[in-house]
């Protein structure tokens, strides 16, 4: 598949993913706090990267026999086109074989496009965090739990 190449994020990454971020949610995070998680080695940090530029990002982090997902992001003008599948078929792949029985992600329930997004990959909702979003106002900031189960998944 062509398109942006997928890699490993550096440390040098965090100013230009938390920047992606800042554009992608109402809270965003800062170079800081990427790069913190870029470093602990229980993450699982990914770049697109196309003509030099971030273009989607996923961090993750591992523990015992789970993931989760802590944020997945990709640039406005590349989306829906089969970069956000790709990247999670690189954390399923990362995952595979290392003990990780399921994936987790908390997707804001007033967002229909990710919510559709991650059912259609094989997530399924398995709790709800009320009032979890706080950029979103009240009747909107509830988040579902979603969590995908790795033996059952097929790569996306």
């Amino acid at each position: 598949m062509t398109g942006p190449d997928l890699r490993p994020a550096v440390m040098g990454d965090a100013p230009r993913i938390a920047a992606l971020h800042a554009l992608s949610f109402g809270d965003a995070w800062n170079a800081g706090s990427v790069g913190a998680l870029v470093e602990t080695p229980q993450s699982s940090a990914w770049v697109a990267e196309e003509d030099g530029r971030i273009v989607g990002f996923l961090l993750a982090r591992k523990a015992a026999d789970e993931a989760e997902i802590l944020s997945i992001a990709v640039a406005k003008e590349m989306r829906r086109t089969g970069l956000g599948r790709r990247m999670l078929a690189h954390l399923l792949s990362d995952c595979s074989g290392s003990g990780i029985a399921a994936i987790f992600i908390e997707v804001a329930e007033a967002d229909a496009g990710a919510v559709a997004f991650y059912d259609a990959t094989g997530f399924r909702v398995c709790g709800r965090r009320r009032a979890y979003y706080r950029d979103r106002p009240p009747g909107a900031n509830d988040a579902l739990l979603m969590r995908l189960d790795i033996a059952a998944a097929d790569a996306p």
